[in-house]
Formats: structure tokens, sequence, C-alpha cells
């Protein structure tokens, strides 16, 4: 099973991420059980101890922080459609915020990295879906979107090309898009930058 899960890992080019060796955890506990037998009593009694503080220790602190902000003001407001224009993390993290907060879906959370792109589950092969500025406010106002969340706390190479197309859409119409709110985010557990609704 280790050999397949690493095999798999060397074929298909998705990255070395900790999620994807996750499917190495039940070989890696069958052979520590296998080696566990031979050791002596207290020394079991010992490890067991260790493995178990080790593998269930929970952090003190979650990592990514700031969104719930986000979404404690997206709950206060009517129904609404908002844009996520962020990395995976960020997006990721909005989603779960508000999935948190909402007991019964309210707000569509439209992500930018799968509505204004087109390219393969990889994220290779990516093409803009809206050539003009025009197009992308048609489609925004057919949906209709009421908030784009900005995340500026994101890597400047996670950057992407529909960031600075939807940066100049709201700068071609500052009366339609107006900053309502700026949030601290937090990634890693340091402070990395800011989010604007």
């Amino acid at each position: 099973m280790a050999a397949s899960v690493l095999l798999i890992q060397c074929v298909v080019p998705a990255g070395l991420e900790a999620r994807y060796m996750l499917q190495l955890l039940p070989a890696l506990v069958l052979f520590a059980a296998a080696g566990l037998r031979r050791m002596p009593a207290f020394a079991w009694s010992v490890a067991s101890v260790a493995i178990l503080l080790t593998v269930f220790h929970l952090p003190s602190t979650l990592r990514n922080r700031g969104y719930d902000a986000i979404a404690t003001d997206l709950a206060g407001q009517p129904a609404t459609a908002v844009l996520l224009i962020s990395d995976a993390r960020g997006e990721g993290s909005m989603v779960a915020a508000i999935a948190l907060r909402e007991r019964r879906p309210r707000t569509l959370v439209l992500r930018g990295s799968k509505l204004l792109v087109s390219e393969d589950w990889l994220g290779r092969n990516s093409q803009p879906r809206f050539a003009s500025i025009d197009a992308l406010r048609a489609m925004l106002d057919a949906i209709p979107v009421n908030a784009i969340l900005i995340d500026r706390a994101i890597e400047p190479q996670q950057a992407r090309s529909y960031h600075r197309q939807l940066a100049a859409l709201i700068e071609a119409d500052p009366q339609h898009w107006q900053r309502h709110a700026s949030y601290n985010i937090t990634r890693y557990g340091e402070q990395a930058g800011q989010a604007a609704l």
C-alpha cells in the first residue's frame, strides 16, 4: 500500500502535500505496531503515550484567522452573492467560515478560481473566461454579485491574471463597487495582510 501511494505521487504531478501523504498513515501504523511487539512492556506503554500525544495534539491557535469576522458581517446582511478573490487557502478558509456561521445557507459563495478562469484540476493551461471588463461586469450583474472579497494576504506568486482583471473592473466603476470594510488576515499563525469587502 505504501509503495502504491508513493508510485501515484511519482506518476500524477499533483504536488507533494501533507494531505496526499495521509494515505500512508495506515501502512505506517501497521509497521509501528509490528515493532511494538518486540519492546518490553514499560517501553511499549511509554511509546503508546508518546504516539497518542503526538498524533492527537491540537494546536492552541488556528493557523488561518480573520475570515470568521468577514463571515459574521456577511451573515448580518440579507441574502448575498459574494465573489472570493484569493488563493486556494483563502478561498477554502472563507467558504468554511461562511458554512460554519450559517445554519441554513443564504450566502452564495463564488470562488474566483473556478468562475473566472478555465483550467485543469491542477491549475494548468489557465485561460481567462472573460476577454473584457465589460463581459466580466455583465456576468457579475447577471448573477447578481452583491459583494467581492479581495484577499490581499496572498503571496505575490499566487496572484493570477483574473485578480488584475477584477481590480481593473473595480477601478473602472467606483460608484458600483465601494469598500465596505477591511479585515486583518492571519496565515500560518502570522499576520499576512488584509482582505477588503
